[in-house]
């Protein structure tokens, strides 16, 4: 067989010098694919058999309809046409643009029969493992995450594991097509939904946080691989990927209430060489934030000074940001003035919407509180009906009136109509 471009990987204990040689001829794929091998007992080999446990899911916001409203509204439910839908990547794709994700779950079941993966097949006829393949898990995986299937989604990624079975990686994989490839099958997207993205929607924070220790130390010993080699386009690639994983490590810092870690953590970030202009003004704006979570505001004003406004998206973001600073002082008639300022850039933005509502109910006007969110779910109820809006809207309802269930349920109607699912169960997001 002849020998690739690059001839070993890394493994638990070697550095970055295990690399026989680099060419320039690497292709991305490559690139892309480097991976840490773990060391296999070859008689201990470990098959990777995943299977669909379920393949249509119920429908939430119908059953809340026939619980709550009269039967015919059902009909008015919101539907992808299934007419001009596709049974492959592109219908899975347009049910996703349209928010319809219980039946793009649904489509994947059928894909993944395909590949002995389906409804109770567990790997007859043979397990074959893709980038397709994975690839659809990665999607089933991560929409049952997005609409709060947890549970649906613990119990299909368990076989996963850390995807670390000998068959996640292309040189342990005998098919002809992969004799070429080496490093991981998997992408590295899905490594970090299953290291982290579920744990922490689990609650298992302390977990993900643990997964994520040896992705860093992976990813940053092929980041430094490249550096010393002054490979500019791979080391600025799997910088990208160092500090997605160091942002990871941050939002579990920050839910477990350890900000030294958190703030450590965006210093290390700050020290990487040749971070664009774009992604200090997000790290100042997130580590800002950081510091009113924790309570220290003379930091967070600090560091919400070194933005620089020089676009309407940032100037956006400098508004939100001196929003939610005079929120934490308690200022809520300045917060109010800035949030009115933001919402001139853009009318839309839920963040803005949620935080105008909250000055208006602070300042005593529990009714225009309630306009803001009506008068947005009017004017653009495809995109305006976002969770924590809902979810606002029902709660001013409740402290509007004792006998609000009817405009609730007019909001549910609405919901219905707009809607096919929504990223939380319906009944706790309309407080029925």
């Amino acid at each position: 067989m002849a020998e690739t471009p690059l001839q070993k990987y890394f493994d638990n204990d070697s550095q970055c010098d295990i690399f026989d040689q680099f060419k320039e001829n690497t292709s991305k794929a490559e690139i892309r694919d480097l991976w840490a091998i773990p060391d296999f007992d070859n008689s201990l080999k470990i098959n990777t058999i995943p299977a669909v446990t379920v393949e249509l899911l119920n429908d939430p916001i119908a059953a809340a309809i026939n619980t709550h409203c009269p039967s015919e509204i059902v009909n008015r439910r919101k539907h992808q046409n299934y007419e001009s839908l596709t049974i492959d990547d592109f219908g899975i794709r347009s049910l996703i643009n349209d928010k319809c994700y219980r039946s793009a779950i649904a489509l994947t079941s059928r894909l993944l029969s395909n590949y002995g993966q389906g409804l109770n097949q567990k790997g007859q006829g043979g397990i074959k493992h893709t980038i397709h393949s994975l690839q659809l898990w990665q999607t089933r995986i991560s929409l049952l995450i997005k609409i709060g299937e947890l549970e649906i989604a613990r119990k299909e990624a368990e076989p996963f594991g850390q995807l670390s079975n000998h068959d996640m990686f292309y040189d342990f994989i005998e098919e002809q097509q992969f004799k070429s490839k080496k490093g991981s099958l998997p992408s590295f997207s899905f490594r970090l939904l299953l290291a982290y993205e579920l744990p922490y929607k689990l609650n298992r924070i302390k977990e993900a946080l643990h997964n994520l220790v040896p992705i860093l130390s992976t990813s940053k010993k092929i980041y430094t691989f490249f550096k010393n080699l002054n490979c500019k386009t791979e080391m600025n690639f799997w910088k990208d990927r160092v500090i997605k994983v160091l942002c990871c490590i941050i939002n579990c810092a920050a839910h477990l209430k350890n900000f030294d870690l958190a703030l450590q953590t965006y210093e290390k970030i700050l020290e990487l060489p040749d971070l664009s202009d774009d992604l200090k003004f997000e790290l100042y704006s997130f580590w800002g934030r950081t510091y009113l979570q924790s309570g220290d505001i003379l930091n967070a004003e600090k560091t919400f000074s070194l933005q620089e406004a020089n676009t309407p998206e940032r100037k956006l973001t400098v508004l939100v940001n001196k929003g939610l600073l005079a929120v934490a002082q308690n200022d809520y008639n300045e917060a109010f003035k800035t949030f009115q300022n933001a919402r001139e850039i853009d009318k839309n933005n839920i963040m803005v919407l949620n935080n105008l509502a909250v000055c208006y109910l602070y300042n005593g006007n529990l009714h225009e509180a309630i306009k803001v969110f009506e008068q947005a779910i009017h004017d653009d109820p495809k995109n305006n009906l976002h969770e924590t809006l809902i979810l606002n809207c029902a709660t001013l309802y409740e402290l509007e009136s004792n006998d609000s269930k009817k405009k609730k349920i007019d909001l549910l109607k609405i919901v219905s109509a707009n809607r096919a699912d929504l990223e939380m169960n319906v009944e706790l997001c309309l407080k029925l």
